[in-house]
């Protein structure tokens, strides 16, 4: 049963009201500048939303058409990053970073840095780093400068190569490591700037989402082109030690990635 859901509408200050049914990304994160948590969303027919999380009043929001916006984070200074895929026109394949006033107002005019086939974007708290998947790298940003001043510079010696092609998503594991998914399943480590296999029955190839649960769980989405070939009528849930547990299937609705939405974890 549903418990919570989202709409940018124009009565909450939205200006553009649907997702064009192609709704890529959602994640729950906290506003220390706001004081609420937000709900940050992308759509790859060209929308990003961020809403104030329950009200659903509008924080941010624009449009990207051609851009293909598969991935946001919502960070500590309340600015916003976009993973761009470009939707197969890789001249607009980027990351695009949209700063922020000490009051949490996002900026409407990004910075855009290029990076081919980009699909996820993360904060890492402990580093303050932002780490990014595109179709053959990972690639590291610092931010620098604050406020509306503030913008975004490759960090070149935490990149690294995927050893398989196609990465779709990165997400927190543990410690001082990362999922990344996409081509295959495969555990970063950020020190290292190494590739370890993820355990068990974990990798599979088309995998769009990769995260783990507070308690160690894992949970994976995986295309089985049910209305179109990149999306899934399922997702999957695993042990910490990569043994299926279950998979959850919806029968009436399509969907890309599951995430954790619980604002005491987020």
């Amino acid at each position: 049963a549903a418990l919570w859901s989202f709409r940018p509408e124009a009565k909450n200050g939205f200006n553009v009201s649907k997702f064009g049914d192609r709704i890529d990304e959602c994640r729950l994160r906290y506003s220390t500048a706001l004081g609420t948590y937000v709900i940050c969303v992308t759509s790859s027919s060209g929308y990003v939303a961020v809403g104030e999380y329950p009200s659903g009043k509008c924080v941010f929001d624009t449009s990207l058409p051609g851009y293909g916006p598969h991935s946001i984070e919502y960070l500590p200074s309340g600015a916003v990053a976009l993973a761009c895929s470009g939707n197969g026109n890789e001249t607009k394949a980027s990351i695009k970073f949209y700063a922020a006033d000490e009051k949490g107002k996002v900026k409407l005019r990004a910075q855009t840095v290029s990076l081919v086939g980009a699909h996820g974007v993360i904060w890492d708290d402990v580093r303050e780093v932002l780490w990014t998947v595109g179709t053959n790298n990972v690639v590291a940003f610092e931010v620098t400068g604050s406020g509306t001043d503030a913008q975004i510079a490759e960090i070149p010696v935490y990149g690294a190569t995927l050893p398989k092609k196609g990465g779709h998503d990165i997400a927190a594991f543990y410690r001082d490591k990362l999922w990344v998914g996409g081509g295959n399943i495969v555990v970063f480590d950020k020190s290292t700037g190494s590739f370890t296999a993820a355990p068990g029955s974990v990798s599979k190839s088309g995998t769009k989402c990769i995260g783990s649960l507070d308690d160690g769980r894992i949970i994976r989405t995986a295309a089985t082109g049910v209305y179109a070939e990149h999306d899934t009528d399922r997702f999957s849930v695993f042990d910490a030690d990569g043994k299926l547990i279950s998979e959850v299937v919806f029968g009436s609705r399509a969907f890309y990635k599951a995430r954790l939405f619980n604002p005491l974890y987020s």
